[in-house]
């Protein structure tokens, strides 16, 4: 199913994510931080999805990033919490 409009497929990941459906999920996600590459929130929606489904490399390379954006910006704290979750 596709989805042009970022609040529509995070509506459709979390349909999905209620639904039980964690692959639909994580690929609606996917396909929102494709439309928002900035968006810190589904960067880290999809790497807890991931996680769940086992595929923790992918987990820890967006968690990663986002804790090395918040570096930038100055947001040690949750760069250091989002590290530790990467640990």
């Amino acid at each position: 199913m596709r989805h042009d409009g970022k609040s529509e497929l995070l509506s459709a990941a979390f349909a999905r994510l209620r639904a039980g459906d964690r692959d639909g999920a994580a690929q609606a996600l996917t396909e929102a931080l494709i439309a928002d590459p900035g968006d810190e929130r589904i960067r880290l929606e999809l790497a807890e999805v991931l996680v769940v489904l086992g595929r923790t490399l992918e987990a820890v390379s967006l968690l990663h990033s986002l804790a090395q954006r918040c570096a930038q910006a100055g947001i040690h704290d949750e760069a250091r919490h989002l590290l530790e979750r990467v640990l």
